[in-house]
Order: structure tokens, then C-alpha cells, then sequence
């Protein structure tokens, strides 16, 4: 039964990591004035879809794993919950800086050094999560 339920997270983690490779494969310095537009929307369609994944962890997985009586589980959902917050403002932090065509255009190289400090993030992040956190809920929820 939960294993559906961390598959829906999984599916949406898959999501990002299409959206986030889409951003990278056309983030070549060269080529960041001909494509800005196309990059700027491709970095609000990734936004767009991280807020609905916070969304749903927060409203509809986080509260059930702090109420469970396993302690590993209750103890490593609260770190995640807290890394994300961090990795939260740092990508809001970014998307407010980066919130326009010019602002890239004008500052290619910082906006390409960020863009992959931050994916980089994003994309471990999702690893971590897929690797232990969704495998602890799935062994805690089968037995």
C-alpha cells in the first residue's frame, strides 16, 4: 500500500530530474543569449512542479511520519524536513534573482555558475530522498 504512496513522489521526482536535464542540456554559455527566454520558462516549469511536490510532502507525508512510533523514520523525515527548508530558501533565493530574460543575459556566467550549483543541489537532494528516505518509509510500511 505505501509503496503507491512514495511511487507518486518517485513519479514526481522524475519529473524534476526531465526538467532539470532539459535546463542543463541547453545551458552552454554560448548559447544563453539565444535561448534565455526558453531557459527562463524552463526554470519557472521546474518551479512550478518543486512548489506542488513541497506542497504535497508537507501537507500529506511529513505530518504522517510524525506521528508514527518508529523512531529512525520519525527522526530522519525531521532532518529532511529541516534540510529542505534550507535548500527551500536557497532556490527561491535564486529564482528571485534570476526572475527575468536581462538579469541572465546580463550576468551569464554568475547566472550559468548558479543555475548549476543549484540544480546540483536539487538533483542530490532527489537522490537522497529516493535512496534512503522513501526506502525507509517502504520497509517501515511492509512489514
Amino acid at each position: 500500500m505505501v509503496k503507491v504512496w512514495t511511487s507518486s513522489f518517485r513519479r514526481q521526482h522524475e519529473g524534476i530530474l526531465e526538467e532539470v536535464a532539459g535546463i542543463l542540456g541547453i545551458l552552454e554559455f554560448e548559447a544563453i543569449r539565444d535561448n534565455s527566454y526558453t531557459i527562463r520558462k524552463k526554470i519557472t516549469k521546474l518551479a512550478g512542479i518543486v512548489k506542488i511536490h513541497l506542497v504535497l510532502e508537507d501537507n500529506s507525508l511529513y505530518p504522517v511520519l510524525a506521528n508514527i512510533d518508529s523512531g529512525i523514520l520519525k527522526e530522519t523525515a525531521a532532518q529532511f524536513m529541516d534540510e529542505m527548508g534550507d535548500i527551500s530558501k536557497s532556490f527561491t533565493e535564486y529564482l528571485e534573482k534570476w526572475s527575468t530574460v536581462s538579469s541572465i543575459k546580463s550576468e551569464t556566467n554568475i547566472f550559468v555558475s548558479e543555475t548549476q550549483t543549484i540544480l546540483s543541489f536539487l538533483k542530490q537532494r532527489i537522490t537522497r530522498e529516493n535512496e534512503i528516505f522513501y526506502k525507509l518509509i517502504d520497509k517501515y510500511y511492509s512489514k
